[in-house]
């Protein structure tokens, strides 16, 4: 059984990482922190097989954990920042995830401190984020809500949060609108305005530079009713 550790001054990204490892039977979280330096002490005392790192944490970053540490467990870096992978790597680490981090990406890389003969297997109780996007795990007032990709009708930008609409249900959640596209499958979504993008099936109709979908009417932006039109098209 792998002992895992999280350390991440988001919330958010503590429980996302949460999720993921509830599904893998040979993987156990023994300890999550938001303060690095608590997470050094940590594991300067105790026995950890792997450690989710992000790198920009307060008072000592995650380089410097690493660095600073005298026994050093498997480390996969967790972070917004491409930019640091260079350095991340010639820390020795498993392997560098940015973020939003998809499922089977953070299979991917627990895999490789566990080898396929002895890959932790997931349950089958819980839905899990596809890579194809078939299921979306929202943070929404503190818990993370499965949200099936098929339901979606649209999702509208809110500035630093989204909204997503289902016919049933309509879920605000902080995420950029561009890294929820980057969990989607492309050819069932398309932008039809920056703050909107849509469902491509879900789509009722289109008059003029609107497009009606359900019981909603919503703006085509300009500069996306050329790709819109290119993907009805598509879709004859």
């Amino acid at each position: 059984m792998a002992r895992c550790v999280i350390v991440d001054d988001e919330p958010l990204a503590i429980d996302i990482l949460e999720t993921y490892l509830s599904q893998l039977k040979e993987a156990t979280l023994v300890a999550t922190f938001t303060d690095s330096v608590e997470a050094f002490s940590f594991l300067q005392r105790n026995q950890v097989d792997i450690v989710f790192l992000d790198l920009h944490m307060p008072m000592l970053n995650g380089i410097e954990l690493v660095k600073n540490l005298t026994t050093k467990p498997a480390f996969i870096i967790t972070t917004a920042y491409r930019e640091y992978a260079v350095e991340g790597f010639e820390l020795d680490v498993v392997d560098y995830l940015v973020k939003p981090i998809a499922f089977p990406r953070f299979l991917k890389a627990i895999n490789k401190v566990m080898p396929s003969s002895n890959a932790p297997t997931a349950t089958v109780s819980t839905p899990m984020p596809a890579e194809n996007g078939q299921t979306l795990w929202l943070k929404v007032d503190k818990k993370l809500v499965p949200v099936s990709v098929e339901s979606i009708l649209y999702i509208e930008s809110l500035k630093d949060y989204i909204r997503v609409v289902t016919p049933s249900q309509k879920l605000v959640s902080y995420h950029s609108l561009q890294a929820i596209l980057d969990k989607l499958t492309a050819a069932q979504f398309v932008r039809i305005h920056k703050s909107y993008v849509v469902q491509v099936t879900k789509i009722n109709s289109i008059e003029g530079n609107m497009v009606h979908i359900a019981n909603e009417v919503l703006p085509i932006g300009r500069s996306f009713r050329s790709d819109l039109l290119a993907r009805i098209e598509g879709k004859r």
